[in-house]
């Protein structure tokens, strides 16, 4: 069982002096996306930031003043790029209680907003930025490490970039990407120092990734499959400790300084050990397809027919016995809601990114179109055949698993598939891009690998004819 998992006929002995090559070209490929960002960031403001408000209540609150206790929701709005009250010294007060879900988020901006005095949320935009650029490095490291191939690494950073979907949502500053940040570390972690022994610098790593989870609460979904796995594998694998101290590391870490404290602030504050928008998540999803009730899949469908605000402990379980009276009366179709989802995931086409094409149309010189589709991505990925992309792209990735599986890299399929498929509240409540996107990135390292395989035995190919 050991030797299946880790020997792989196609992995060579590779100099690591070339790595430095593929370094550089992986902060070339950060500086594209920085100049596509900042070139999007300025000129447009994303349409949707008004929903994402709901994010930056907590933000604001710490960076006015200086608590993390108080919703102001109905009192703030988007305007000009900042954020500001709709009724001057208003202090309407929504709910009294800790923002324990993005609670680091809040930190994070709240802290950025103070040291640049003003709540701009093209300061957010930069921040995200920054980080999807910085995920070059870690991306080129883990591909070279899984694959042992530079080619595999530098064309894994170039998918990468051109998944627009993800590239959008970067540039958006959606507090998602730092999901996406936290899996490309994780996986850093793993690939790195998988077989290493220095239990201190292990549990250092585990803490970053706990407090990441403060920022983005969905990445424990991943952070537990990765720890899972590695425990299986250490059981299969004849129980030689391949993975003892990267498992203690994460698992310890983790419980210290994310799970046991996110617990125990829920069950003091709120008299219960989890407490997030099952219920309002749950009726969504009935509403994503046909239905004899009438649900539509929106929030504020749910919020209408809630008597209590969103957020409170009152209004999920209001939500979630409405809910679980839909389920009793047709728990089928709940059940071949997920079906359909496991389908369509799929190839899911991200139908609900709307790009504003107004940056292309304002341009009436052939040439200036041209600059503008190489220039920004947003442009770019409006102006091709959106579905038809991301299918191909997929069916790449496929292929590549495929492959991979053939080539007997049992170990890497397994590590990334258990981050690209951590979605289960996906499935259980219905399929939102921006929820998919920062998962099924994944699908770049399978793409790289596969284009790899293909090129290679085309060469070989030509190389015999001639």
């Amino acid at each position: 069982m050991q030797k299946i998992l880790f020997k792989s006929k196609e992995k060579n002995n590779i100099k690591y002096g070339k790595r430095y090559y593929g370094v550089i070209f992986a902060c070339l490929l950060s500086l594209v996306f920085i100049k596509w960002g900042i070139q999007s960031n300025y000129k447009w403001l994303p349409y949707n930031m008004p929903y994402c408000l709901v994010y930056h209540i907590s933000a604001y609150n710490f960076f006015k003043h200086n608590t993390l206790f108080t919703w102001y929701e109905r009192d703030l709005c988007w305007k000009d790029g900042l954020i500001h009250s709709k009724v001057p010294n208003s202090g309407a007060v929504i709910g009294q209680h800790p923002v324990t879900e993005t609670i680091g988020f809040a930190v994070i901006v709240g802290l950025l907003w103070k040291i640049t005095g003003s709540p701009s949320i093209y300061h957010i935009q930069l921040l995200a930025i920054i980080l999807f650029a910085l995920s070059f490095l870690f991306l080129y490291e883990i591909a070279f490490l899984l694959f042992n191939s530079h080619i595999v690494a530098l064309l894994t950073c170039i998918s990468n970039l051109l998944f627009f979907p993800l590239t959008y949502t970067a540039i958006q500053g959606r507090n998602d990407i730092w999901t996406y940040f936290g899996i490309v570390l994780l996986l850093f972690i793993v690939a790195k120092h998988k077989k290493q022994t220095h239990f201190v610098g292990l549990f250092l790593w585990g803490i970053v990734i706990a407090l990441l989870q403060w920022v983005r609460s969905a990445l424990m979904f991943p952070v537990f499959g990765v720890i899972f796995l590695l425990i299986m594998l250490d059981f299969l694998t004849e129980k030689n400790g391949h993975y003892r101290s990267l498992i203690f590391g994460l698992f310890l870490s983790n419980i210290l300084f994310f799970w046991a404290p996110f617990f125990i602030v829920n069950k003091i504050y709120y008299g219960r050990y989890f407490v997030g928008p099952l219920g309002l998540l749950l009726l969504v999803g009935l509403g994503e397809f046909p239905n004899k009730w009438g649900i539509v899949c929106k929030d504020s469908w749910v919020m209408d027919r809630i008597s209590f605000s969103l957020g409170t402990v009152d209004f999920d379980d209001e939500a979630k016995a409405l809910f679980f009276k839909f389920f009793k009366e047709d728990p089928l179709f709940f059940l071949s809601n997920i079906f359909r989802r496991c389908v369509n995931l799929l190839f899911w086409n991200f139908t609900w990114f709307d790009y504003d094409p107004a940056l292309y149309n304002y341009s009436t010189h052939i040439i200036d179109k041209i600059k503008l589709l190489i220039a920004s991505p947003v442009v770019l990925f409006d102006f091709i055949f959106r579905a038809l992309y991301v299918r191909v792209y997929f069916l790449l990735g496929y292929c590549g698993i495929v492959l991979a599986l053939m080539k007997k890299y049992y170990f890497e399929v397994l590590l990334l598939m258990t981050c690209m498929w951590s979605i289960p509240m996906v499935l259980l409540s219905h399929i939102e891009d921006r929820y998919v996107v920062v998962h099924f990135w994944i699908i770049s390292f399978f793409v790289a690998f596969y284009l790899n395989q293909y090129f290679s035995q085309a060469k070989k190919s030509i190389r015999r004819g001639i």
